[in-house]
């Protein structure tokens, strides 16, 4: 897969499964822009790829969970970018409970529904412009990946 001069945001990038993803994503040469409320983990992450990466990687600290975040985010995201070709939406809660269906606490469920539906959505909301650019400049569909689990 080929991903130059493309500008991709990933959530949850310092998670197990957004690390392999934001890896892969720089490999393809796209550009990387890495949300996380982890933020030692952001900078961890960035400070251990090679140099050509670390130019590559814009790496922004935002708890999904919080809307004032997401706001802030997404206008630091605006100012440092003119357009955004994908979104791979991968951020999921570690709080959360564990085990099977009936171990999930209501609380737990809520957050869930509210990282992997309403904050995607409020994203996708702020950086429509972004993405609707990336499409002309490119000449492709910008692309929304959702990767979601309870």
């Amino acid at each position: 897969m080929k991903l130059n001069n493309q500008t991709i945001l990933l959530t949850g990038g310092t998670g197990y499964i957004g690390t392999e993803i934001a890896n892969e994503i720089l490999k393809a040469g796209a550009e990387l822009i890495l949300i996380s409320r982890n933020l030692k983990n952001l900078k961890i992450y960035k400070n251990k790829l090679p140099s050509l990466y670390q130019k590559k990687c814009f790496i922004a600290h935002c708890d999904l969970t919080k809307e004032q975040d997401i706001e802030k985010t997404t206008k630091l995201i605006k100012l440092n970018y003119k357009n955004i070709n994908g979104i791979v939406n991968c951020a999921y809660s570690m709080e959360r409970a564990h085990g099977n269906i009936e171990s999930i606490s209501h609380n737990d469920f809520n957050r869930s529904i509210s990282l992997n539906l309403f904050s995607p959505l409020k994203l996708i909301t702020n950086l429509k412009k972004l993405l609707i650019n990336g499409s002309k400049n490119s000449k492709n569909l910008s692309s929304i990946v959702n990767v979601s689990s309870m």
